[in-house]
């Protein structure tokens, strides 16, 4: 493993095209720094990341693409709880 720095400007532990949790903290950071690409997440969350940002391609499985598709917000901070408790389930349901 290394550190890779997206285009954000953004450092993480990990390899390109790595673990889920990653992707989501990527799109989770371009929401945070972008108002534009907020908004197309929250109207329209697999529109929003089959775009990418700043050049960027998110990598999902098919089975993240249908969790962003079952996400329903009005706010970003709402959205990554959603996200989190999600994520959470289905590590406790790996156990």
């Amino acid at each position: 493993m290394g550190i890779i720095t997206n285009s954000m400007g953004i450092s993480y532990t990990g390899y390109p095209g790595g673990s889920t949790t990653r992707e989501f903290s990527r799109i989770i950071s371009a929401a945070v720094v972008n108002q534009g690409f907020r908004n197309r997440l929250l109207s329209n969350p697999e529109e929003a990341v089959a775009s990418g940002f700043n050049g960027e391609r998110f990598n999902l499985q098919e089975e993240d693409h249908d969790l962003l598709r079952s996400i329903q917000a009005g706010t970003l901070a709402e959205f990554a709880m959603k996200l989190a408790s999600h994520q959470d389930s289905y590590k406790r349901r790996r156990l």
